[in-house]
């Protein structure tokens, strides 16, 4: 007769995209009784069908390597959230200067894309975009120099 499995369900704090998907996969099935491990990355959350060998406690504390990301995650959302303070009014500017001339440009796209990512509270993808934005402009300002 096959064992009976529990579904448990973690918030893992810090988790953040696909590449530690692998990781808590590779920790959580080293754990004996531990039977199927789901991640839904969105949510942060990862679900695990397990026997009664193990309990909710061992797996939660095999994972603790994550609570300590969020100590260095946390800070860095602030700093992520400074670059699109920094970046986002002249972002703003020539957006409005596209709706102006009513063209659809790169611009308004991005600014898009960070009203989105900040809405979703998201603050780290929101800076990426700012900076990487940014650091392109400023290339191809200066590409257009050297010619």
């Amino acid at each position: 007769m096959a064992e009976e499995l529990k579904k448990s369900y973690f918030e893992v704090l810090g988790l953040c995209c696909a590449s530690e998907v692998a990781l808590v996969e590779r920790i959580l099935k080293q754990l004996n009784g531990v039977q199927e491990i789901s991640v839904i990355l969105p949510t942060k959350t990862v679900v695990v069908h397990h026997t009664h060998v193990i309990s909710d406690v061992t797996i939660g504390t095999s994972m603790k390597f994550f609570p300590y990301v969020k100590y260095v995650y946390h800070p860095l959302e602030w700093l992520a959230l400074g670059a699109v303070i920094v970046g986002l009014p002249t972002l703003i500017l020539r957006s409005i200067a596209s709706i102006r001339n009513l063209t659809l440009n790169i611009n308004i796209l991005v600014l898009m894309a960070v009203i989105g990512t900040l809405a979703l509270q998201d603050y780290w993808e929101a800076g990426t975009v700012v900076f990487l934005f940014s650091i392109a402009q400023w290339l191809e300002t200066r590409a257009s120099y050297k010619v």
